[in-house]
Order: C-alpha cells, then sequence, then structure tokens
C-alpha cells in the first residue's frame, strides 16, 4: 500500500464495491452457494458432508474448542458471502479443504457402519467406497457427450481458438485487445504476447485509458455481447471484423 498507492486504493475501491454491487454480472441469491456445493465437491461426495458433520460434532473424542472454531470458519466465510451482492463460487475457497474433511469423516464412518453390517474389514470398505466415489466424479459419461462432435460449445471452443490462433499481430500487436467472449482473452494471450481483455472496461474507465494514450483493438461483436456504441464509435479504436461466439 505505500509503495503503490494509487493502485492500492483502486483495488480497495473496486473491491469494497463486491459487497454492495454484483460485478460483471455475477449475481446470485440466497441459496447460491449451496447450489454451487455440486459443482465445486460432486453430487455423490457432498452427501457425505451432512452426516459428516453431525457426527463430528457429536464425537465426544473431539476437542470442543476445536470443533465450535472448526464449524465457526465454515459458518463465517459460507455467512459472508451469502450477505455481500457478487457472488462466485470460488469466493468459498478458503474454507474448501475444510469441508473436503467432513466429506472424508462421513466416508469414514460410514464404511466403518457398512463393514460392521456386511462383516467386511473396515480398511476394505472404505477402499471400495472411495474407488467407487472417485470413478463417479470422474464423469465420464458428461465427458464423453462434451467430446462429441455434435457438443455445440465445445465446437465453439474450437472455432475460436482458431480465429484467434490467426490474428494478424503485425496489425494489432501493439493493441490492447478488448470485447472477447469470457475466457478467452487467456486463450488470446497463450498465442500471442499481447495484452488481450474479455468484455469492455466501463465508459468512464475506458475515456481514461484512452486520454493516457493506450490504445484498442476490439472484436466487433460475440454471441455474449455486442460492442458498446463508446467503443465502436470511437475514431482510436480498430476495429476486428471477426465473429467469435
Amino acid at each position: 500500500m505505500h509503495t503503490f498507492p494509487a493502485e492500492s486504493a483502486a483495488m480497495y475501491a473496486h473491491n469494497r464495491r463486491h459487497i454492495f454491487e454484483a460485478l460483471d454480472g455475477h449475481f446470485g441469491g440466497g441459496w447460491y452457494h449451496l447450489l454451487q456445493l455440486p459443482l465445486l465437491y460432486e453430487r455423490l461426495l457432498i452427501a457425505f458432508a451432512l452426516p459428516g458433520a453431525v457426527l463430528l460434532w457429536r464425537d465426544r473424542r473431539s476437542v470442543r474448542p476445536l470443533t465450535i472454531a472448526y464449524f465457526a470458519m465454515i459458518l463465517v466465510i459460507y455467512g459472508f458471502f451469502t450477505a455481500v451482492a457478487t457472488m462466485m463460487p470460488a469466493f468459498t475457497y478458503p474454507v474448501h479443504a475444510l469441508v473436503w474433511t467432513l466429506i472424508g469423516y462421513g466416508l469414514y464412518r460410514c464404511a466403518s457402519w457398512l463393514s460392521g453390517q456386511f462383516s467386511v474389514r473396515p480398511t476394505t470398505m472404505l477402499t471400495g467406497l472411495l474407488i467407487a466415489s472417485g470413478l463417479y466424479s470422474l464423469g465420464m459419461p458428461y465427458l464423453l457427450a462434451y467430446r462429441s462432435a455434435d457438443n455445440a460449445e465445445r465446437n465453439d471452443r474450437i472455432h475460436n481458438a482458431t480465429v484467434l490462433r490467426d490474428l494478424d499481430t503485425a496489425r494489432y500487436g501493439k493493441r490492447i485487445i478488448i470485447n472477447l467472449p469470457p475466457y478467452e482473452d487467456v486463450a488470446l494471450m497463450f498465442y500471442h504476447d499481447m495484452n488481450a481483455y474479455s468484455g469492455v472496461p466501463e465508459r468512464a474507465r475506458f475515456d481514461s485509458l484512452v486520454r493516457a494514450g493506450h490504445t484498442f483493438a476490439a472484436y466487433t461483436g460475440h454471441d455474449a455481447a455486442p460492442l458498446p456504441d463508446y467503443v465502436s464509435q470511437n475514431n482510436t479504436v480498430v476495429l476486428i471484423d471477426q465473429h467469435l461466439r
């Protein structure tokens, strides 16, 4: 903060906006982070988190102050990021390992109970559960469907990659490339040594960057969003008339 006071102030101001504004379309609702649990931990595995939490709370061998602190960390993170306006799955990553531990404890206790019911060694039952859950988590049906030649999303990514790979760097290489679809800025920078950003800056920020001497090239549009007038009508911007999906 002391070395770069202006940059730090700008970033802190931007980060504070996440609390009251749903930035970049990242909005959700009161159930948003709970609905993301299957995405983060897989449907089958996250089912073991609740019994794992209940059994850990009731386990007399646990040190109660540590158990309370353990659950408090999870509740504070999920509670805070449920209250703010901007919502993204990655916001709960600080307690990711704690939730996986609950899943693991639930699996362990389930394996112990099943081994008693079927007279099987606990380690054998636990190994079987881990292998079964691991194979399920690979999502082979999804992977096979995704790699199908009829998958429109995959075909769009292949189309965009071809367009970005063949960009005329001699013409655009010194400019900042904007108005790319989400995540395609990373793909363009993979192919070329240049700066690229998905979407476009807000008008006030864009105008300030132009006044500061930065030059831009912008894709004229893609399926996610058209190019706004304050960019397309700016005579310092070079338009890239290629359609991205």
